[in-house]
């Protein structure tokens, strides 16, 4: 997983501190499962990368082409840039080196 450093400041200072992070992502129920709430947790170790890495070059891309070059979002929920701090200006990335997925789903069936 790969992103950019859009609003520094706690998060960077936490990830340099200690490289263990937890990712969170919520699912909801499938067609086949509807009683079952999806839900997983993945731990990684995080890679600080600078804007000369190819990997950094690539997020920035998709991020333009996510958000247009104008700043505006074409996805909902996501900020435009002129309201980011660094407006198009990311001073670091990051990799998230997946290394443990736990499933924290629960099955609801029967409760």
């Amino acid at each position: 997983m790969a992103g950019l450093e859009i609003w520094p400041g706690a998060t960077s200072k936490n990830f340099k501190a200690d490289p263990r992070v937890s990712v969170h992502f919520l699912g909801m129920p499938g067609h086949q499962k509807p009683a079952r709430y999806q839900q997983w947790q993945i731990n990684c170790i995080w890679e600080e990368i600078k804007n000369d890495d190819p990997r950094f070059v690539f997020g920035r891309t998709l991020r333009e082409l996510t958000l247009g070059k104008i700043g505006r979002s074409f996805v909902p929920g996501h900020i435009p840039i002129e309201n980011t701090p660094v407006r198009g200006k990311y001073p670091s990335g990051w990799i998230l080196w997946a290394i443990e997925v736990r499933d924290k789903g629960l099955n609801m069936a029967g409760v």
